[in-house]
């Protein structure tokens, strides 16, 4: 290499060296890739972002080969075949072998690359990318071969800058798939936990819980569905599963869903599903998860039907409790197991839980006081006049099938009547 291409290659590591990251992932391989390719030694330049399912997608490139794909192109399949056998084991330098497919695919009018140097973007450990030089003629291997140093520092510099993004894209990809693979296989079921009556011991009603067939606790998988887009249609699924499996109780109490306020506002989908219920329904909604137009809200609820009661789930786990029930009025109240575990020895959770019962009585709310599960606490909670409860004490969820028998028995069919 001559004195200028020396002089050349070392302005513009120098200028590498100060890349900023920018907004996005893209824009940063963008300069990334764009640097690359005014080396004196490089042709062609690519970022690619690795997806749980084998893929590899441009994020960024400059110079020939398949750079004009553009950026969210997946490479063709025997590139990132390559890619993902490579990726783990470290830096690699080797010919740009793809099929005649591939290249028939691209329709390059330039020259491509003969040699590439692959080198892999880290986030931590876990390989989330690759970086793809490339240089064209009969000298590029070792070419890129004496540069190899060079470029695995530029691959360290863009695993700084964008290895978090594209780590946090896998992560992303591989949750949907998951949710995806959920919900197509129907891989949940689920149970009933009984509410009730804490002065006479009966079964008043039922809630329904999700257990998931990969032992997936409910409260990350929901979580995990709503940050990927289909938190709703998984609440959904599960909620029509619920009403199918309670069917079979032959004399059945109401049946209480806990589907999120979003859910709720949407209205359309939840609407019809509850149409077809042949029961009354209470629909559960977290205190955790914020209401921003109570108004709105409230519309939006009644347009669920007459049969359908509200209950506003983890009260006094919150922020701003009465506030917020005030401004909901719901039918029901769930005191958070937070306030019931021990309250038979802590007079502070006492006091709290007698100001629901005070402002439910005064409001015409029943509480129903969560994770009931010792003698001790259900005779408090008894002495605080609070009405309904659930816990391992009172019944574990369970399977539809274990509950027929027991519902006929314990239970009192139908009625919200004289529960407030």
């Amino acid at each position: 290499m001559t004195a200028a291409r020396e002089e050349a290659w070392a302005e513009q590591v120098a200028a590498l060296s100060r890349l900023e990251p920018a907004a996005s992932a893209e824009e940063t391989a963008d300069r990334l890739c764009r640097a690359l390719t005014g080396l004196p030694a490089i042709d062609a330049a690519i970022v690619a972002g690795l997806d749980a399912g084998g893929r590899a997608t441009i994020v960024g490139a400059s110079g020939r080969g398949y750079t004009h794909l553009g950026v969210d192109q997946p490479l063709p399949p025997d590139l990132a075949g390559r890619i993902r056998g490579r990726v783990d084991d470290g830096s690699w330098v080797g010919p740009w072998e793809v099929t005649r497919g591939a290249r028939d695919r691209t329709r390059s009018v330039v020259p491509e690359p003969t040699a590439m140097a692959l080198l892999p973007l880290r986030s931590g450990s876990r390989a989330v990318g690759a970086l793809i030089v490339g240089a064209t003629g009969g000298d590029g291997i070792p070419r890129l071969a004496a540069r190899l140093t060079s470029l695995e520092s530029f691959a360290a510099l863009a695993s700084v800058l964008m290895g978090p993004e594209l780590a946090a894209r896998q992560q992303r990809d591989a949750a949907e798939g998951i949710v995806a693979a959920v919900l197509a296989q129907r891989a949940f079921a689920p149970v009933f936990q009984p509410v009730v009556a804490l002065q006479t011991g009966v079964i008043v009603g039922y809630e329904a819980l999700t257990r998931f067939r990969d032992g997936v606790r409910p409260d990350r998988r929901f979580t995990e569905a709503a940050a990927v887009g289909r938190g709703a249609d998984l609440e959904l699924a599960c909620a029509e599963a619920a009403l199918e499996d309670a069917s079979s109780i032959q004399a059945v109490p109401w049946l209480s869903l806990n589907v999120s306020p979003a859910v709720v506002l949407e209205g359309g989908r939840l609407r019809r599903l509850l149409a077809r219920a042949s029961r009354e329904l209470v629909i559960e909604v977290t205190e955790h998860q914020p209401i921003d137009d109570y108004p709105v809200f409230r519309t939006a609820f009644r347009s669920l039907g007459r049969q359908v009661r509200l209950a506003v789930d983890d009260a006094g786990a919150g922020f701003a409790t009465f506030r917020h029930l005030a401004r909901l009025r719901p039918d029901f109240i769930k005191i958070d197991m937070g306030l019931v575990h021990g309250i038979e020895r802590d007079h502070a959770r006492q006091a709290l839980v007698a100001g629901l019962v005070h402002f439910a009585g005064s409001s015409g709310s029943t509480l129903i006081a969560e994770g009931i599960e010792t003698p001790e606490e259900h005779a408090a909670l008894r002495d605080l006049d609070v009405g309904l409860g659930q816990g391992f004490l009172l019944g574990r969820p369970a399977p539809v099938a274990s509950l027929v028998d027991a519902a006929g028995s314990r239970s009192e069919p139908g009625s919200f009547a004289g529960l407030s």
